[in-house]
């Protein structure tokens, strides 16, 4: 019988209200991006943990390991602010916005997440920068001279959130882009 894996990822779903903020922002930058890759609006999220190809069989143990993490965190909140790019300005593949409020506690979730998923075969990666993706560059770009342009985000109006509950999230890779399914959603700090 042949082994079914589904592609995932735990992640923090976004606002609808936040998402259009980011929808704006990202409206802004386009004509000095150049040709890229945008989110869509409702792709937005905040990855804490990519898991890759998971044997179906596999996803409730995940399920059972991230729902420990999510019982011992307590709800709080995210303020989103700053623009930035990996791996950095002078070759950017990714444009990001980050955290300006929640960035600690996020790193440490998605720690917590890598460490209780080592049981679950599912490889480990320290590398964590809280953000949520704007747009992939499909073209060389210097955009050192958009310094001040990004400075223009440090503060983004209207993007605190609060974060009671993680999603284990399906990623399904089509030619029209991403599709995200929900497969489940963990709460924060509820026995």
């Amino acid at each position: 019988m042949k082994t079914v894996y589904i592609r995932c990822f735990v992640a923090i779903e976004i606002p609808v209200r936040v998402q259009r903020v980011f929808e704006k922002i990202q409206n802004e930058l386009r004509t000095e991006i150049g040709k890229a890759s945008w989110t869509k609006t409702g792709n937005f999220h905040l990855t804490l943990k990519f898991l890759g190809d998971v044997k179906k069989n596999s996803i409730s143990d995940v399920c059972n390991a991230i729902d420990k993490v999510a019982i011992k965190q307590k709800p709080f909140y995210l303020e989103f602010g700053g623009i930035g790019t990996f791996p950095n300005l002078s070759r950017p593949r990714v444009l990001w916005i980050g955290l300006k409020q929640g960035g600690n506690i996020t790193t440490d979730l998605s720690k917590y997440i890598n460490n209780a998923l080592l049981h679950c075969d599912v490889k480990s990666d320290e590398r964590f920068h809280p953000h949520v993706t704007l747009a992939r560059l499909r073209q060389q770009k210097d955009l050192r001279g958009n310094v001040d342009l990004f400075e223009e985000y440090q503060t983004i109006q209207n993007t605190s959130m609060a974060v009671d509950e993680i999603t284990l999230v399906k990623s399904e890779l089509r030619p029209t882009g991403a599709v995200y399914t929900p497969m489940s959603r963990f709460h924060l700090g509820k026995e």
